[in-house]
């Protein structure tokens, strides 16, 4: 609760569903995940968190693979600056779970990419 309410003071937008149910993240549909990371200007991070086949056919250009079972061991690699972050999967079930995880350990500026990577409407790449 005093997470969402400094949220609140800060002056960050909140939707009914992120007060109901104490969701420290918000969900984002393709559109507004691409202008948030457009908006960045480089300054953002994204996280795919489909396991390595999944991402064999394709992911989101300079997205960062940590598969949803690695995310505890791996929560180093995620930048906890306040830069946005964008966290998508196949469908986005997976990643509402990673970013509850994350918000639990403190992260801020989370975003869960509903519809998941087919629903990702900017450049996609192939996994380095």
């Amino acid at each position: 609760l005093q997470r969402l309410l400094a949220k609140v003071a800060a002056g960050q937008p909140l939707t009914p569903e992120m007060i109901n149910d104490g969701q420290l993240w918000k969900d984002v549909h393709g559109e507004e995940a691409h202008r948030i990371i457009t908006e960045a200007c480089g300054n953002a991070c994204i996280i795919d968190v489909r396991t390595p086949q999944e991402t064999a056919s394709g992911i989101v250009d300079g997205a960062l693979l940590i598969p949803m079972d690695e995310i505890s061991d791996r929560k180093n690699e995620i930048p906890n600056d306040g830069r946005p972050l964008l966290i998508y999967c196949a469908a986005g079930g997976r990643s509402a779970a990673v970013c509850d995880h994350l918000a639990k350990e403190g992260f801020d500026a989370l975003h869960n990419l509903l519809g998941g990577f087919s629903a990702w409407p900017g450049p996609k790449g192939r996994p380095s």
